[in-house]
């Protein structure tokens, strides 16, 4: 498991020294209450994306949680509209947590009359340091359904999540792209605010 991590850091850090790294960092604040989500994000200091999510179905199969989320996203800039649902898998190994999902998402743009589905598989693996501290490393990958499976990339996130008490936790990570026309390597911290 470490051997992972490190290895997933040594990659990352030996691929972000090109020009346009850390041009578009980003912070993401959510709000949790029971199974919904409400979040805001925003990338140069100016919010870019408002979105909302429901956990529907939790259950357990072959001894690993399952669930699956229905989700809304608005791109404030751009006009596009997102509807998404993800299906969510996880078992866990003692500190260690092996987590997949798959997600199926149709994107409206801006006046356009009809959008384009998209599918996008994560996997990833997570490492409980202790109780308030877990390290972890995902990757994930897009293809346009709508457009005979066209790839539109994907990206590598190497993280620690730190939660300060009960209701509040902090994801900074370290996000490179790959495989999209314009890969970089971006921070990205996540403040999740339980109300």
């Amino acid at each position: 498991m470490k051997t992972l991590m490190l290895s997933t850091a040594l990659v990352l850090a030996a691929s972000v020294a090109f020009a346009g790294d850390f041009d578009n960092n980003s912070v993401d604040v959510v709000l949790e209450r029971d199974n919904l989500t409400f979040g805001v994000s925003s990338t140069g200091g100016e919010a870019t994306d408002l979105s909302v999510g429901v956990t529907v179905l939790p259950y357990e199969v072959l001894g690993a949680d399952a669930d699956l989320t229905l989700g809304a996203q608005y791109g404030i800039e751009s006009e596009d509209f997102t509807l998404s649902a993800t299906y969510a898998l996880s078992k866990s190994y003692g500190q260690v947590n092996v987590y997949g999902s798959l997600e199926a998402a149709y994107e409206i743009e801006s006046g356009a009359s009809n959008g384009d589905w998209h599918a996008t598989p994560t996997a990833g693996v997570a490492y409980s340091v202790n109780d308030k501290l877990t390290a972890f490393t995902d990757v994930d990958y897009t293809w346009d359904a709508s457009n005979d499976w066209t790839t539109e990339g994907g990206s590598v996130e190497l993280g620690a999540r730190y939660a300060i008490n009960d209701d509040v936790a902090l994801t900074p990570s370290l996000v490179r792209t790959f495989d999209t026309g314009a890969d970089e390597t971006n921070l990205n911290l996540k403040v999740a605010l339980r109300f």
